[in-house]
């Protein structure tokens, strides 16, 4: 779905539709995020689901690109209600979101990597999006995933 979008933003780009392209290209990113989290069995049904688990990848995968890669997507979203990014910004942001779109490829293909929640910012967002209520020092050897081997709760956290 993802690359579908990503074509067709390209495609409307092309014809000058600056709106269409933007929200194909927000599109692009959204999907790619929920198939993630839907693998995980994470919760993706708002925006506040997407940018927590493009926040854990980044953290996850120590790779902080997602995370801006994230915003970007935001800002195409914000783009189709405002119309305020010129096209060059747009086909800019079309690039960001196919490099976004291969490195969540690559999440989604690796297993869960451990994962310990070290500070608030981690707690809640793993609150976010798995729902549980898990403390500073839980750790899950499956990056908290609901689909993989099981995951700490506040009963039998490990504590780093």
């Amino acid at each position: 779905m993802s690359q579908r979008f990503l074509e067709q933003a390209r495609e409307e780009l092309q014809r000058g539709d600056r709106l269409q392209a933007s929200e194909k290209t927000w599109g692009a990113a959204a999907h790619a995020v929920k198939a993630v989290a839907e693998q995980r069995g994470w919760n993706h049904y708002h925006h506040a689901h997407l940018f927590a688990a493009a926040a854990h990848f980044a953290k996850e995968f120590e790779h902080p690109e997602l995370h801006r890669w994230m915003s970007v997507a935001q800002s195409m979203h914000t783009n189709f209600y405002e119309n305020i990014r010129g096209a060059d910004e747009i086909l800019q942001a079309i690039d960001d979101i196919e490099q976004f779109v291969r490195q969540l490829e690559d999440v989604r293909s690796s297993p869960p990597r451990p994962f310990t929640i070290e500070d608030s910012d981690d707690r809640a967002r793993i609150r976010t999006l798995t729902g549980p209520r898990f403390e500073i020092g839980a750790y899950s050897p499956a990056g908290f995933s609901q689909n993989g081997p099981p995951t700490a709760t506040n009963e039998d956290a490990e504590v780093k």
